[in-house]
């Protein structure tokens, strides 16, 4: 029994001790590891690191016998990112507008003599196959004669197609051949005044998201075009980019990206466009800065001169405010025309003999003039909702919205009448 007591002693003295050991022992919770993917690192434009890491993947993957089709495509995409990062173009962009996708275009608001931008089915009703096409957007120069925009070919993809008009009619459209890979889908062109310099956006293996913008140009009026060149950074990104405009008046260039965006919206950028390239060099600027100015972070990231962007920002509030300016653009002789059954273009109501002929196309023409007017209203109450987020603006955006698609809808029934009436005659 005496010897039990020390026993029990020692026993009871370590359970003791057992929770302030265990409690000095005990191992911290270790943090969960965020993976770091290589869209990630793209998406960063930290292209060299993307590269790195998916040539690791692939060496793995080989090892292991295993397809690198989708590893191998993202290499090349990781490649030519980390390209045009070394090439960005160093730019002054004025302001940006965040929009719904399917109206992006009633919010560009160019110079008179830009030409018209605006669907297909608005432009050149005669040629819309489906509703799909028809939404599009197509370009008419301003002297109403010659239009290109974009239709699907044998293959399924989207190609971009040009055609002239005249008083007597419109020609048949033909393909625009030789800008870029057969492969390619292509959309969202337009023409620069002196007709022989194109701007579109691009889906193929030259494009380093979906969309990419391309310019290219052709060696005379009618001939045939280069081959196209990535427009580069900040224009495009690993999102899409698309609808680059030069409204050559007032030194103005429009874009739009859905970089940064949630379904259904892009984001408008405006910028000045530069007459000679100037690229950012990693003599002259951190990497971070070449990033910032690459990915479009911020207005500040990408005001190269202060100065030059407030005279922008007038020239800008110049077009809003002029008369003669529209939405989509315009042409110096008044409105855009209408086209008539058999391709005819009408561009004022005189032009009709047959009292009711005329009196419809009269009301197009109004017709014309509101959405017009309207669509700068919407523009600036987006504009304004972007700053001041009120349920007033809202519900003046949703009545003037629908008011819009009101006009459009009694657009479309004025230009079956009209097409009926002239079919009689």
């Amino acid at each position: 029994m005496r010897l039990l007591f020390p026993a029990l002693a020692l026993t009871l003295a370590f359970c003791i001790n057992i929770p302030g050991n265990a409690q000095r022992r005990r191992i911290r919770p270790v943090k969960p590891t965020v993976t770091v993917t290589p869209e990630d690192l793209m998406n960063a434009y930290r292209f060299d690191e993307a590269i790195t890491a998916l040539t690791k993947m692939i060496d793995e993957e080989k090892k292991k016998k295993n397809s690198t089709v989708t590893l191998e495509a993202q290499l090349h995409q990781a490649r030519m990112g980390a390209e045009m990062l070394s090439g960005t173009e160093r730019i002054t962009i004025i302001d940006s507008m965040v929009v719904d996708a399917d109206t992006f275009l009633s919010a560009y608001r160019l110079s008179v003599g830009c030409g018209t931008l605006a669907p297909l089915a608005s432009i050149a009703p005669t040629l819309v196959r489906n509703s799909t096409q028809g939404a599009m957007p197509a370009f008419l120069n301003d002297f109403g004669d010659r239009m290109v925009f974009a239709d699907t070919d044998s293959a399924g993809l989207t190609k971009l197609y040009e055609c002239f008009t005249s008083a007597t009619g419109m020609e048949r459209p033909v393909r625009l051949t030789g800008m870029g890979s057969d492969d390619d889908d292509q959309a969202y062109p337009y023409l620069l005044s002196d007709g022989v310099t194109l701007y579109f956006a691009a889906q193929g293996e030259e494009s380093l998201g979906g969309y990419d913008i391309f310019v290219t140009r052709r060696m005379s009026a009618t001939g045939p075009f280069v081959k196209a060149e990535n427009v580069g950074m900040p224009f495009n990104s690993p999102a899409n980019d698309y609808m680059m405009v030069i409204d050559e008046q007032a030194r103005i260039g429009w874009f739009v990206s859905d970089r940064r965006q949630p379904a259904g919206k892009v984001c408008i950028y405006r910028f000045v466009p530069n007459d000679v390239r100037q690229t950012l060099s990693p003599d002259t600027d951190s990497a971070d800065a070449i990033r910032q100015q690459a990915r479009i972070t911020s207005i500040a990231a990408c005001c190269a001169d202060a100065t030059e962007r407030n005279e922008a920002l007038a020239r800008l509030q110049s077009i809003r405010s002029s008369e003669e300016g529209t939405t989509t653009g315009g042409r110096r002789s008044g409105s855009r025309p209408l086209v008539l059954p058999g391709d005819v273009l009408c561009t004022s109501p005189s032009q009709l003999k047959d009292g009711k002929a005329r009196a419809i196309a009269e009301r197009l023409f109004a017709i014309q003039t509101q959405l017009a007017q309207k669509s700068q209203r919407l523009e600036a109450l987006r504009e304004e909702y972007s700053v001041r987020q009120t349920g007033m603006i809202r519900n003046n955006i949703l009545n003037l919205e629908n008011e819009v698609a009101t006009l459009y809808s009694e657009q479309k029934s004025q230009r079956a009448a009209l097409r009926q009436v002239l079919e009689k005659k």
